[in-house]
């Protein structure tokens, strides 16, 4: 009973410091913080071991850059030139095949991280999240969805 009991107060805690060591998200415009309604969000898509063959950070905003414990990034609407660290498990096997090399399977993968950098125009009031798509010469294609909800009256 007791081995159930330290397994359950370790998983807590563990829990406990990984939400600790990630910041919820970085104001990156000037002055007071402002309403959702007036801004835009840009969320991370990490890489979650042993779920997800890719994954897409973000790195710099506008020249501006970011640590690897931002979840998200708050910016005023309009243009701005994301830099994104893209990864993926790929499968060694399958690379040069027609055969999709993606994998979230670690025990038969390698990660490949590359780097791309890409424009994007953001709306006030939205909420966005980084994607990658792979590419057969293992850079990547940075995609940026929007994710927030649509309320239908």
């Amino acid at each position: 009973m007791r081995s159930i009991k330290r397994i359950g107060f370790a998983g807590l805690l563990l829990g406990a410091l990984t939400a600790c060591a990630t910041q919820p998200s970085v104001k990156l415009y000037a002055g007071a913080a402002l309403p959702s309604e007036e801004i835009a969000v840009i969320k991370n898509n990490p890489m979650v071991a042993n779920m997800t063959a890719r994954g897409a950070v973000l790195r710099a905003v506008d020249g501006d850059k970011l640590g690897l414990d931002i979840s998200a990034v708050e910016v005023l609407p309009g243009a701005h030139q994301l830099d994104v660290e893209c990864s993926f498990r790929v499968r060694p096997e399958l690379i040069g095949t027609k055969l999709d090399p993606l994998s979230p399977i670690v025990r038969f993968t390698q990660v490949r991280q590359a780097r791309a950098a890409f424009q994007v125009n953001v709306e006030a009031g939205r909420t966005y999240q980084l994607d990658a798509q792979f590419q057969r010469d293992f850079s990547c294609k940075p995609l940026l969805q929007d994710i927030s909800s649509h309320n239908v009256n």
